[in-house]
């Protein structure tokens, strides 16, 4: 195959789009339990990337399951959250997706809550582990953190 049309397989095109996205549960759900789940994409990933992830994980979910994906500052995560005391802008990056989840009908608890999982994808889920590391010194504990492709400490 020749480099240009391999190139033009590759799925990071420059013209995704990078913004704050909101997946509401699906149909047919609303009986079931509602939670959250915060998903930080990885560095220099669209969030676009991520509405089939968050579209089969909702699916699989036996959950009435929101997702929602922060979009970051040029795509990487890292600049406002490379240690837990560093992590504030990122920390303020969720509750204000949170808040917009809440606007558009979101009825569950926030950070902290039994409601909402935090995760993340490759450095997201660096950022997402860092986060919760962050929010636990605080006194807040998450339920749960789904990594994926990611290194984490403690």
């Amino acid at each position: 195959m020749a480099a240009t049309a391999l190139a033009a397989e590759l799925p990071f095109e420059k013209t995704k789009v990078n913004q704050d996205l909101i997946f509401k549960p699906l149909a047919g759900k609303s009986d079931l339990e509602t939670k959250m789940l915060v998903l930080i994409p990885g560095g220099e990933v669209e969030t676009e990337y991520y509405t089939k992830t968050a579209e089969a994980i909702q699916k699989d979910s036996n959950l009435n399951l929101w997702v929602v994906v922060p979009a970051m500052p040029q795509k990487l995560c890292i600049m406002i959250c490379s240690t837990p005391s560093l992590c504030f802008e990122l920390e303020n990056k969720v509750d204000k997706i949170v808040k917009k989840a809440v606007g558009e009908g979101y009825t569950g608890g926030v950070a902290g809550s039994e409601d909402m999982f935090m995760s993340g994808h490759s450095l997201g889920g660096t950022c997402a582990s860092t986060l919760t590391q962050r929010a636990f010194n605080k006194g807040v504990k998450y339920p749960g953190l789904v990594v994926m492709g990611s290194y984490v400490t403690d």
